[in-house]
C-alpha cells in the first residue's frame, strides 16, 4: 500500500466515524434530505457537511439523488445501518483495548437477543450455498450455539426426512421459530434451552452437528473441548460441520485482521482459528479429516469443515 493509499484509508475511517458520531449516517439512513436541510436539523456547518456527504459519497456510502443525499443500498439493505452503528461504537472502544487490553462491558445476553434475527439474514445466502454443497440428511440435525437456526433450517429445507434441533439460550428461541415460520418449517424445528458447553447430549442421536460461528468466541482450548463433547452425540456415519471465518487466503488477510479484531473487543480469548487447527481438532474428537466447502462469495473468509464421525 503506498502513501496515499494509506491517506485514503485513514480519510475513510475518520469520516465513517464523524458522520456516526455526528448522526448523519443513521439520518442518511432514515431518507433524503438536503444538505442544508441535513445540517439545520442535526446542528452541523452547512459546507463541512457537503464535504462530508461527497466524501461519503466517493467511498460508496452515500448517494446524491435529485432530491438531495440518502444512505447508499450497502448501508440500508438488511439493517446494516445499525451494523455500521454497532461497528463503530464498538472501535470506539478500541484505544482502551489497546492500553488495558480490557474489553468491551456490555450485556452479552441482551446483546445478542437484539443481533439474532439480523445475523440470520445476514447470512441467509451462505447457509443455503452450504446446504446445497452438502448431501441431504435424514434425520436431527443439532444446531449448537443455533441462534436463528439459519444453518440448520437451510439443511432442513432441502431434506424432507430431516429435523432441526436448535440449542441455544431460550431468549433467542423465538428468533428460531419465526424463520422456521417464515420458510413453512415450523413442524420441523424442536428447540433445546441449555448452555451449549455443558448440554448433555444422548449419545448417538444426531444424523448431523452444525457448530456455525460460535467457535470464534472462544480460545483454542475451549474450543478443542467443546467438539469432543458433542461429537459422540453423533449417529454413525453422522457429520459434524464447523462453520466460521477462517484464516486462509492471502487476499482476505485484511479482512480477517479486521473481524480478529473485532472479536478481540468484544470478548476475551476470541480469535479467528485456522482452517487446519480446527481440522485437528476434529480429528481428535473421533472425525475422518474434513473437506472445506468455500462460503466466500457469501462472507469474506468464511467456510465450512465437514467431517465424518469414524466408526
Amino acid at each position: 500500500m503506498s502513501a496515499h493509499q494509506v491517506m485514503v484509508e485513514a480519510a475513510r475511517t475518520a469520516t465513517v466515524v464523524a458522520a456516526w458520531r455526528s448522526g448523519l449516517l443513521s439520518r442518511l439512513e432514515r431518507g433524503t434530505s438536503s444538505c442544508g436541510a441535513l445540517a439545520s436539523e442535526l446542528g452541523l456547518h452547512e459546507e463541512a457537511t457537503r464535504l462530508v456527504l461527497e466524501a461519503l459519497a466517493a467511498f460508496g456510502l452515500a448517494e446524491r439523488t435529485e432530491g438531495g443525499w440518502r444512505a447508499a443500498p450497502c448501508i440500508t439493505e438488511r439493517g446494516a445501518a445499525e451494523n455500521v452503528d454497532e461497528l463503530a461504537r464498538l472501535y470506539a472502544h478500541l484505544p482502551t483495548l489497546l492500553a488495558s487490553g480490557e474489553t468491551v462491558r456490555v450485556d452479552r445476553d441482551e446483546s445478542y437477543v437484539r443481533v439474532t434475527p439480523r445475523l440470520g439474514e445476514m447470512f441467509q445466502s451462505a447457509a443455503e450455498a452450504l446446504a446445497a454443497a452438502l448431501p441431504p440428511v435424514d434425520g436431527l440435525v443439532l444446531d449448537v450455539g443455533a441462534g436463528s437456526a439459519v444453518w440448520s433450517l437451510a439443511m432442513v429445507a432441502r431434506s424432507p426426512d430431516a429435523r432441526a434441533v436448535a440449542l441455544d439460550s431460550a431468549a433467542v428461541h423465538s428468533a428460531a421459530r419465526a424463520r422456521a415460520s417464515s420458510l413453512g418449517l415450523s413442524e420441523r424445528l424442536d428447540t433445546l434451552a441449555a448452555d451449549f458447553t455443558t448440554a448433555e447430549l444422548a449419545a448417538g442421536t444426531y444424523a448431523r452437528v452444525v457448530v456455525a460461528n460460535v467457535l470464534h468466541l472462544e480460545p483454542a482450548h475451549v474450543c478443542e473441548r467443546l467438539l469432543a463433547r458433542i461429537s459422540p452425540a453423533l449417529r454413525p456415519g453422522g457429520e459434524l460441520v464447523v462453520v466460521d471465518v477462517l484464516a486462509a487466503s492471502p487476499e482476505r488477510a485484511a479482512f480477517v485482521a479486521s473481524y480478529a479484531l473485532h472479536l478481540r473487543l468484544r470478548r476475551d480469548g476470541a480469535r479467528v482459528h485456522p482452517a487446519a487447527e480446527i481440522a485437528d481438532w476434529l480429528e481428535r474428537a473421533g472425525c475422518n479429516r474434513p473437506r472445506l466447502v468455500s462460503l466466500d462469495s457469501h462472507v469474506p473468509g468464511m467456510g465450512a469443515l465437514v467431517a465424518t464421525i469414524r466408526g
